[in-house]
């Protein structure tokens, strides 16, 4: 395994350092994810950890905006989800599997929540092991990743690739880790992230050594302690429309019948005109698609399957529904209405 600069897609990330921040102390929280996941969560909140730095920076798969939202509890904690529980379950394996290829290794999976206080700075690393041929600890960031992603965001599409980038945000949060845990322990750490690449019938364990980066690291703390300063400060980010669409509606799920007056906001006319405009144009799309899917099922008629010109063959088959009973629930409307 050879080290890389891992950091060569940092780029803008790790420029316009302006000051030199440190870290303070770090203390050390013995908890476990796993058993006692509504305590680990609780001690998260109060802090901004690693698996938020990305975000902070906007390249994470949350907005600041998000961040913001969950830092001040203005929505509940984030949901477990499909791939959540994925993660989680897999660990043990990921973590015997690095072992079978390290036999000299001793790992030991992370239940300790780093903090630095002064900059309410957090991390659980995913797990820490020794090699008695080298000092210092390893820190290891695991991922179970799909193949396809695999190709798709470490690769760069190139299927035959060989040397897999660590997606920016996976080496903003391994590299927060990695500081936290440098000055807990007292010791060199040596970051790697664990990729293992799950396909249908294989999958393959890729170890990825990551260098330090002493600029993007303050570029790290620089935007924790800029987040920091923003919410005491009463100051909110911005919306991001790109990736904020759920959330918006969690923040304001209900109307209060009040009027409030944004006729000074010239965006807006345009903004729900082009809403309108696409609305009609996918409503025109979806009568024509059903329009074409009755014309070619009126075709193939009773047939399972119909052979085409291109030596192409289209199914008709019967696909069954299980009968499902939906919750009653309710969502706000957007539409235009008369002002009287």
């Amino acid at each position: 395994m050879s080290e890389v600069d891992s950091f060569r897609s940092i780029g803008d990330v790790a420029m316009g350092i302006v000051r030199e921040l440190s870290l303070g102390d770090v203390e050390i929280h013995k908890v476990d994810p796993v058993r006692d996941r509504e305590g680990w969560l609780k001690l998260r909140q109060k802090d901004v950890t690693a698996s938020d730095v990305a975000s902070i920076a906007g390249v994470g798969y949350r907005s600041p905006r998000e961040v913001w939202a969950d830092k001040t509890g203005q929505i509940g904690q984030k949901a477990d989800t499909p791939v959540l529980r994925r993660g989680r379950r897999f660990e043990p394996s990921l973590w015997a599997t690095i072992k079978e290829e390290n036999p000299s290794w001793e790992i030991r999976a992370g239940k300790v929540y780093l903090r630095a206080p002064s900059l309410r700075f957090g991390a659980t690393p995913d797990a820490m092991a020794i090699d008695p041929e080298r000092p210092g600890l390893i820190l290891i960031q695991g991922k179970v990743v799909a193949k396809p992603v695999f190709v798709a965001d470490w690769l760069g599409g190139d299927r035959e690739g060989t040397n897999p980038i660590v997606p920016l945000g996976y080496q903003l949060q391994t590299l927060a880790e990695t500081m936290l845990a440098s000055i807990a322990f007292k010791q060199v750490i040596h970051p790697y992230v664990a990729a293992w690449v799950i396909d249908t019938f294989s999958e393959d364990l890729k170890m990825i050594p990551l260098v330090r980066h002493p600029v993007a690291e303050q570029k790290i703390l620089e935007t924790v302690k800029g987040f920091w300063d923003l919410l005491d400060a009463g100051g909110v980010p911005a919306i991001d429309p790109t990736r904020d669409h759920d959330l918006v509606r969690k923040l304001y799920p209900v109307d209060d019948g009040s009027i409030i007056d944004l006729s000074s906001d010239n965006l807006l006319p345009d903004l729900f005109d082009e809403r309108k405009k696409l609305g009609e144009v996918i409503s025109s799309s979806e009568k024509r698609r059903d329009e074409i899917s009755t014309e070619i099922m009126a075709k193939i008629g009773a047939a399972t399957f119909a052979l085409i010109a291109g030596g192409r063959k289209l199914s008709l088959k019967v696909t069954n529904v299980k009968e499902q009973q939906r919750a009653a629930y309710s969502f706000r409307s957007l539409r235009e209405v008369k002002v009287k």
